[in-house]
């Protein structure tokens, strides 16, 4: 009896040593993400090879590879010219012509491929803050940009471009030349925050929707800006600017977009 009370003790000092470096293993073992599970890397064969925001030529560099560098793939188009791979810079394209991949192309996922524009001979192709042409210019487009489209309006009147730098505008879709399906885009009109252009002289804005308000600025005929919200009972705009935000009265402030998009501020 002696002698199997002693196994038994054994056997359990023994599984309760090895268990915890179990669990440790485990914990140790690397998880994979979504961007890896191809795990396939590609290596850079030419001296210079530059990294674009798009698989096209005409797309934006973002950054450049030299020779030898490995660098992880996430996908590739459909045609297998271009693969796309987590640079330095972020995500990115790269021509499959100048480079060696640790394993098969056509194993590579497809990446889904936003449809592009690409400015036409048009001097007005103005890119707006907003989904009508009475929102505030933010840039022009010069001749052959091409940029991703991100948004389209509900009325097929604009399209929404990511620019270089990051930021979102709207152009109108006669101005471009828009090339791929629309069809997935999603309509993004209506989630543009509204612009309220003052149409009277010497415009005191409030710091509480009442004329009791401090006042802390005064605007002018024809400023344009962001309405950030209005009174529960209508009469007045909170809007931002230079002197951060503050309440408009609704009778000097015309709406430039959508009043349905203005959430109600009590």
């Amino acid at each position: 009896m002696f002698r199997r009370f002693i196994c038994w003790l054994v056997a359990f000092i023994l599984i309760s040593l090895t268990l915890p470096l179990h669990v440790q293993a485990a914990s140790l073992a690397p998880t994979s993400t979504h961007l890896y599970q191809s795990g396939v890397r590609a290596t850079i064969k030419i001296a210079h090879l530059n990294v674009r925001r798009a698989p096209r030529t005409t797309a934006s560099v973002i950054g450049i590879l030299n020779i030898n560098e490995v660098v992880p793939v996430i996908g590739r188009d459909r045609l297998g010219t271009w693969i796309e791979i987590l640079s330095p810079f972020g995500k990115g394209w790269i021509n499959t012509q100048y480079i060696l991949l640790t394993d098969d192309l056509l194993k590579l996922p497809i990446t889904n491929i936003a449809p592009h524009i690409i400015v036409i001979a048009n001097p007005f192709a103005y890119v707006r803050t907003g989904p009508f042409a009475s929102y505030p210019v933010l840039t022009r487009l010069p001749y052959g940009t091409d940029l991703d489209i991100v948004g389209r309006h509900s009325q097929g009147t604009m399209v929404q471009i990511l620019l270089d730098d990051g930021k979102v505008g709207w152009v109108d879709s006669e101005l471009v030349q828009i090339i791929g399906d629309l069809t997935d885009i999603p309509f993004t009109d209506r989630t543009v925050l509204s612009i309220g252009e003052i149409i009277s002289y010497r415009v005191r804005v409030r710091s509480a929707p009442n004329p009791n308000g401090a006042v802390i600025a005064t605007v002018g005929l024809g400023e344009k800006y962001t309405i950030q919200g209005i009174s529960a009972n209508g009469w007045y705009f909170l809007i931002s600017g230079p002197f951060g935000t503050g309440w408009v009265f609704s009778d000097y402030l015309r709406v430039l977009g959508y009043t349905s998009v203005i959430p109600v501020i009590d």
